[in-house]
């Protein structure tokens, strides 16, 4: 298991994901934006589509609001915080996978000096599976909220 900390208000992280902690809290009212922009037009938010999960901050802010969150998350050092993170969350589904336009297995890397957690990209073939945004079958997607370093074209042509 990836080595973690957990931070004062509880939430655990990958030893590299202070840096990525600190933004991400920082940027909290994305998913509040986003949930409120859709409730302007009157529209209910149903299903939020969230790759690049990371430690979950995202997904539990998207989760207070929302039916149900489908969460992507192919780092196994995020993932295990991630799963920590939502674990007490029924409306959170949790998928070790990349999205992509086609089922393939492949690799991430983390090529930055400091390894910060939100730095996984996808480099090449490996074990961690692929799957596209169609196969979760679902009737209504209010939110796609893609943070995939460079891989959003391809997760998008998979919808």
């Amino acid at each position: 298991m990836s080595k973690l900390f957990q931070q004062p208000n509880g939430l655990w992280c990958p030893v590299t994901g202070q840096t990525c902690y600190d933004w991400t809290m920082a940027e909290i009212h994305v998913p509040k934006m986003l949930i409120q922009a859709r409730k302007e037009f009157n529209q209910p938010v149903k299903n939020v589509i969230h790759a690049g999960g990371n430690m979950g901050i995202y997904a539990l802010e998207f989760a207070k609001d929302c039916e149900n969150v489908y969460v992507f998350e192919p780092s196994n050092e995020n993932f295990s915080a991630l799963a920590l993170n939502c674990a007490t969350a029924e409306n959170i589904f949790l998928f070790k996978a990349a999205l992509g336009n086609k089922h393939e297995t492949i690799d991430v890397v983390n090529e930055t000096d400091d390894k910060q957690c939100g730095a996984w990209k996808v480099k090449g073939s490996g074990n961690i599976p692929t799957l596209k945004i169609d196969d979760l079958n679902l009737d209504d997607v209010s939110i796609i909220h893609l943070d995939i370093e460079g891989y959003e074209l391809y997760a998008i042509q998979g919808a």
